[in-house]
């Protein structure tokens, strides 16, 4: 690029920009590759935004790791269309799994991938994972603080770190078999997506090494620094989409090109905030399997893609639904008994959780897994961020309203209701999976009995709304101070 248009970026992209006759998302991807994007105009405008979007991600973000279980289906969709084989697969999706200890603290695979130049370090780590749920990049607060607390002590960023370095390992084995001759059409397909050529193979023959009794291309010893980059490149992307990554793509899709510091490029950004994971499943993975070929066929390729993404992806989903409802005090549906619109909502929910259909099906079961009392469909379109400022004003000016009209015990009910919401959510641990539900049954809902003489009666219009919609019921019931099976 350098050679041929020069070294200064905003000409080079100019004269792109010229060649194909202007597109304003091509200018988003440049703003955001360039930094445009993520320099504030406003610094106190964007610090708000900032602040908002952290606060929300660390209390949504607390059962992450169960959500991230889908993790393994990406992977393994992404090991098998990349060539690797069936008991390599297998191998794969068992050391992702069970070797999440090595993460807790340092060595490992983890250096091991560091040194073959195939993982970055754990300061872009953190920001990555960060990304991959919403953009919470920008000013430093305590809020974001306590964000990055929820990543940490929850064991998501050891969970994103062990999946993506298993994966550029098991990456670096796939290539050097395949560099070797020992892989079929899916790595030949996979170098030429690359402009890898033959001629290429064999120049990178000699950094393929013995490490463990398992052979690997290590980049960092291709001698063609040219080459090396492109090898690391292809690991690279190959990880980001076995663990799906915002991309720069996805950061600027999600902003909609609007700067930060500014209302519009807030509110995008709040907006974008939990659906940058979905819209990159769309650039990547969807993007990918539409373009699939399968010995030339594009529609027998799309199927074989999209039909391993559902058989690996939808099972996982539920698996995690089934967790996450464990972990809520619910007993949780059997996938295997389930019948009618209940098993049919577990699967929505599955497909849900696991991102399969990425953005386009995230209308699909609105109202789960959401703390807040508003609109489903308006918290989809708004975001969690401004549904949550929507719900708390509404809630201020109720309390306001209730005062005014001298009812005061109406007031005083509604704000204790807000002051628990809000406590709740200031109190970070509180949210994380191994420590929510203890928190809700043993001082949250005790709050709540105390502040509403009706509390008990809505527990029980709740419970039954619950065995309506889903079959289900609580292993430990909301109020209770014990779980069913200890009383």
């Amino acid at each position: 690029m350098m050679e041929y248009l020069g070294p200064d970026p905003v000409k080079a992209f100019a004269r792109l920009e010229e060649a194909v006759g202007g597109d304003e998302i091509a200018q988003w991807y440049f703003k955001q590759l360039s930094g445009e994007l993520s320099r504030p105009e406003t610094q106190w405008i964007s610090g708000i935004g900032q602040g908002l979007r952290s606060a929300v991600s660390a209390t949504m973000l607390g059962k992450l790791p169960v959500s991230m279980i889908s993790d393994i289906g990406y992977s393994t969709v992404t090991a098998i269309q990349a060539g690797m084989k069936a008991d390599q697969v297998v191998s794969h999706i068992f050391k992702q799994v069970a070797t999440l200890g090595q993460y807790l603290g340092k060595g490992g695979n983890k250096d091991l991938a560091a040194q073959m130049l195939l993982e970055t370090n754990h300061i872009i780590e953190s920001a990555q994972l960060l990304h991959r749920f919403g953009d919470l990049s920008g000013p430093s607060t305590s809020i974001a603080w306590l964000a990055n607390l929820t990543m940490k002590a929850t064991g998501a960023e050891n969970m994103d770190i062990a999946a993506r370095v298993n994966f550029g390992l098991s990456m670096s084995r796939v290539l050097a078999e395949g560099i070797e001759g020992k892989l079929g059409r899916k790595f030949n397909t996979l170098m030429e997506r690359y402009n890898i050529s033959t001629d290429d193979m064999a120049k990178v023959k000699g950094a393929i090494e013995n490490q463990d009794g398992i052979r690997r291309l290590n980049p960092s010893k291709i001698d063609d620094p040219f080459l090396q980059e492109k090898f690391i490149g292809i690991v690279q992307a190959e990880m980001e989409s076995a663990v799906p990554t915002a991309s720069v793509r996805t950061q600027a899709a999600t902003a909609m090109g609007q700067a930060r510091g500014t209302a519009a490029g807030e509110l995008t950004r709040t907006f974008g905030t939990f659906k940058s994971f979905a819209a990159n499943v769309v650039f990547n993975h969807l993007t990918r399997g539409w373009k699939a070929r399968n010995y030339n066929n594009k529609w027998a390729g799309r199927a074989e893609y999209f039909g391993m993404m559902a058989a690996t992806l939808v099972p996982l989903g539920v698996l995690s639904v089934v967790l996450s409802d464990m972990l809520d005090g619910k007993k949780p549906v059997n996938p295997l008994t389930a019948k009618g619109e209940h098993s049919w909502d577990l699967i929505k929910r599955g497909i849900r959780k696991s991102g399969t259909g990425g953005i386009f099906l995230d209308f699909l079961s609105l109202d789960y897994n959401s703390p807040f009392s508003g609109s489903p469909s308006l918290e989809f379109l708004a975001g969690p961020g401004v549904t949550l400022v929507a719900d708390s004003w509404d809630d201020i000016w109720s309390t306001m309203q209730y005062t005014k009209d001298g009812e005061l015990g109406k007031a005083y009910k509604k704000a204790s209701k807000t002051g628990i919401k809000l406590g709740g959510m200031a109190l970070t641990p509180s949210n994380f999976w191994y420590s929510k539900l203890l928190f809700d049954r043993l001082v949250e809902d005790q709050f709540k009995d105390m502040a509403d003489p009706n509390y008990r009666r809505n527990v029980q219009r709740s419970s039954r709304r619950l065995r309506k919609d889903t079959g289900q019921e609580y292993w430990w019931d909301k109020g209770e101070s014990r779980p069913e099976f200890l009383q």
